[in-house]
C-alpha cells in the first residue's frame, strides 16, 4: 500500500495535480454543465471569481476561451443527438442545444465537423471521428 501511495503521490506531483488544480477543473466542469444559457458574468458572480481570472483559468486549463469551449460542448451534444436519437428534426435538435435557429445550427455544425448535420446523421459517424480539431 505504501508503494502505491508513493507512486500516486509522485504521479500527482509530476502532473501538477493538486487541490487548486482540482478546484479549477471542477469550476470549469460546472460552467459546462450550466450550459450556454448561463453568461460568464452570472456564472462567475455566483462562484465569486473575477471575470478575467475565470477566463484565464479556462484558457490555461483547456486551451480555449469560455465562449469557444461552450460552443464546442454544444456541438458535441448536438452531434451525439444526431447519431443516437434517431430521426429527430434538425430544428428540434437546434432548439434543444440553444442555437438561435436552424441555419445557425447548420453553419456551426459544419464549422466543427466539416459536414452538414443531415450528411453527418446519414453516415452515422461518431463526433470524435468526424471532428476537425483546428478551432479558430
Amino acid at each position: 500500500e505504501n508503494i502505491i501511495e508513493n507512486i500516486e503521490k509522485a504521479l500527482c506531483e509530476e502532473l501538477q495535480v493538486n487541490n487548486d488544480y482540482i478546484k479549477k477543473a471542477c469550476l470549469i466542469q460546472d460552467f459546462l454543465e450550466a450550459g450556454c444559457d448561463t453568461s460568464i458574468q452570472s456564472f462567475r458572480s455566483k462562484h465569486t471569481i473575477h471575470t478575467k481570472t475565470f477566463m484565464r483559468n479556462v484558457l490555461c486549463y483547456t486551451g480555449y476561451t469560455p465562449k469557444l469551449l461552450c460552443s464546442i460542448n454544444r456541438f458535441q451534444k448536438s452531434g451525439n443527438q444526431l447519431v443516437h436519437q434517431g430521426p429527430k428534426r434538425l430544428s428540434r435538435i437546434a432548439y434543444d442545444n440553444g442555437f438561435s435557429d436552424q441555419a445557425h445550427f447548420i453553419r456551426e455544425f459544419r464549422r466543427y465537423s466539416g459536414a452538414a448535420p443531415h450528411t453527418f446523421r446519414q453516415e452515422k459517424i461518431t463526433v470524435k471521428e468526424n471532428t476537425k480539431y483546428s478551432y479558430r
